[in-house]
């Protein structure tokens, strides 16, 4: 082998390894940066911030197909075919049920 393939070769394998230290590096980093489930401090204002997370919830949920129907109607009206709006919908509904889903989780053991 003449010089400049040994040095192509050992550019290569050095590159290689230097990537899988970076991608273990970056799995690590990702790991490490998750965040548990850490409980909350009970509090006697839970059912009160419960009940406004609800309120926001809702809010939210209405505010967010209000848009999606205003949407659909103004910009280039299908009346039969509206995929978008409905994926919008669907995903906002998922998003609600499991945000509802997780607030009575929580409340799920007695307080007090």
């Amino acid at each position: 082998m003449t010089r400049e393939r040994w040095i192509a070769l050992a550019v290569g394998l050095i590159t290689i390894i230097l990537t899988l230290i970076l991608l273990a590096l970056l799995e690590q980093r990702e790991a490490s940066s998750k965040v548990e489930d850490v409980p909350v401090v009970a509090s006697k204002y839970d059912d009160h911030i419960d009940a406004l997370e609800k309120q926001a919830i809702d809010e939210a949920f209405k505010k967010y197909v209000g848009q999606l129907y205003n949407i659909w109607v103004t910009d280039n009206y299908q009346p039969r075919i509206p995929p978008k709006a409905l994926t919008g919908a669907r995903n906002a509904r998922d998003a609600y049920i499991r945000a509802m889903d997780a607030i009575e989780r929580r409340e799920l053991p007695p307080r007090r």
